[in-house]
């Protein structure tokens, strides 16, 4: 039997209805390598006409049936020769101005799609005939009530001829395209701007529950996996504070995160804009700190900051803590005493991306939750991944209108070769579409052990990559490059069309190791390789097939 999209439809509420379901119920005899999709809403690339097919099958060579169903009889006008359908108070509808409209705007789309994808256009009248001369349109089939038996046959018959000139754009691709689904075919330049409207709406919905919620308690609790809109979230809350008079704090673990927010001008109304440990630096500047060198240092500026939240040295209307699964929960505590007696405390969580071992999930005794397992950034196939990895507790929900493909895996014996399928990586994106600064390049290791990272070109590409130094500001300084590059942990709360993850080793996939593959798969817009060592590779198999079993 086919494969039928919806696979139930609702009762029929009229004749229209009815004719559809007759038609869609002859389609099912076909074999299970066809796909019937009813009600495909259609517009042009200008967006100024729009249609809807009543009914569409993809055949296993990748061409298209496009089937127009009409319930009664229709009419051609003796002096054009259209088909007209006429309705109560003599309302007349063209058919063939509808077909054409139709068949132009399915082309029009089409286009975008590798190959040129054989279409066949039905009309199918199940209760009824057409009456007048001519039974036939030239570029359309007719089937009516006397015939509609044999569609099924012709259509197969029609498969068998087109399968020998197969569409290149292949089953899928059409099927994804009748579901208003991006395929890699496409170009990445284009997708990432639906892409990123389908993720402001999905913030913006975030946002409209969030702020709604009226609370007695100080604390706002906000659980969501990456790429849900939580920082966008955080930046209207800090509109609102701004546009109430109120005092605000923003922080965030991730200070390359901060600074691309900075650069663009974010958050600077805000009382506060940084990370715990600037805003720790700011109230202790005569500690003697260098970055990374000193352990000691960092322990003696967390306690004293946590010591004056405590004694109220600092007071906030807001304090907005984002991807606070990074934070102590001795440092949320003192937070909480930053807070005037009315202020309120915005936790926003992703509580599978606890990548450092010595963090203890937050729980509150008292707080507002909202709790939300959508996502706009990860594609529905990396999504697939995640799930089918058991990475989450519960399965996150892919809005992304983008069905990607699945994470491309180049594995390396050495040295030499960990730099060759690093470059056979970037290669593919290039090929794929991607341009240079779509593409980040991430190291599973630490900067320090990252040989990758501290090139300065990964083939002809040069990378942006962090050094050591700052500029007057603060603000890390990267190198000139294209190709943005840094570890995975600091690209946090970040995200690329093209995410390539390199220098992949593991002896074990424990619980911070596969909290750091969630982080690995879900900074990517559109597409995701690993560049992993074989041990590491194997060990992915084996869990893979210990979850299945």
């Amino acid at each position: 039997m086919a494969t039928l999209i919806p696979e139930h439809s609702l009762p029929a509420t009229s004749n229209g209805e009815l004719a559809e379901l007759a038609v869609v119920d002859l389609l099912k005899t076909l074999p299970d390598s066809f796909t019937v999709i009813r009600n495909v809403d259609l517009c042009s690339t200008t967006g100024r006409d729009r249609t809807e097919l009543d009914v569409a099958v993809v055949t296993p060579a990748g061409g298209l049936v496009v089937i127009e169903v009409k319930a009664g009889d229709l009419e051609r006008n003796i002096e054009s020769g259209d088909l007209e359908r006429f309705y109560l108070a003599n309302h007349c509808k063209n058919v063939t101005l509808q077909l054409t409209t139709q068949a132009r705007i399915i082309r029009q789309r089409l286009y975008g799609i590798q190959g040129n994808v054989p279409i066949l256009h039905i009309l199918a009248l199940p209760t009824g005939h057409l009456v007048g001369t001519g039974a036939q349109n030239a570029d359309v089939a007719l089937f009516d009530q006397d015939t509609l038996a044999g569609m099924p046959n012709r259509i197969h018959l029609w498969s068998r001829t087109n399968a020998l000139t197969p569409s290149l754009a292949g089953r899928e691709a059409v099927t994804d395209f009748l579901l208003n689904k991006y395929t890699i075919k496409t170009d990445p330049t284009s997708v990432s701007s639906q892409l990123r409207l389908a993720g402001r709406e999905l913030s913006d919905e975030l946002a409209r529950w969030v702020m709604r919620m009226e609370s007695p308690l100080p604390v706002v609790e906000i659980q969501a996996p990456a790429g849900a809109g939580k920082t966008a979230l955080a930046l209207k809350l800090l509109d609102e504070a701004h546009e109430k008079g109120e005092r605000a704090c923003y922080l965030h673990f991730t200070r390359n995160l901060i600074e691309t927010l900075r650069r663009k001008g974010v958050g600077q109304h805000a009382h506060f804009f940084g990370t715990w440990h600037e805003l720790a630096l700011e109230m202790h500047p005569d500690v003697n700190f260098h970055e990374g060198r000193n352990d000691d240092v960092w322990e003696t500026l967390n306690t004293l900051l946590c010591e004056d939240l405590r004694a109220g040295k600092r007071q906030w209307d807001r304090v907005i803590i984002d991807d606070a699964q990074d934070f102590c929960f001795e440092w949320i505590e003192a937070l909480t005493h930053a807070l005037t007696p009315k202020g309120k405390l915005y936790v926003l969580t992703d509580p599978y991306a606890l990548t450092f071992d010595d963090r203890e999930p937050v729980v509150f005794n008292e707080s507002t939750r909202f709790v939300t397992r959508d996502t706009s950034r990860i594609p529905q196939r990396q999504a697939e991944e995640i799930n089918g990895l058991g990475l989450t507790t519960e399965p996150i929900v892919s809005k992304s209108p983008l069905v990607g493909d699945y994470t491309g895996m180049f594995t390396y014996d050495g040295p030499n070769q960990l730099l060759q399928e690093t470059k056979n990586a970037v290669k593919t994106a290039l090929e794929s579409g991607f341009t240079e600064d779509q593409i980040a390049v991430l190291s599973w290791l630490p900067f320090e052990e990252s040989e990758m990272i501290r090139r300065e070109q990964i083939g002809k590409c040069r990378l942006r990559r962090p050094t050591t130094q700052f500029d007057e500001a603060g603000d890390r300084i990267f190198t000139d490059g294209e190709v943005f590059a840094d570890t995975l942990n600091r690209f946090k709360g970040m995200q690329a069309p093209f995410v390539i993850v390199t220098e992949m080793h593991f002896t074990d996939l424990n619980e911070q190791e596969r909290a750091r593959l969630y982080l690995a798969l879900t900074r990517a817009s559109q597409r995701t390789a690993f560049v992993m060592d074989p041990k590491s590779f194997d060990i992915l198999k084996r869990y893979i097939n210990d979850l299945e079993n």
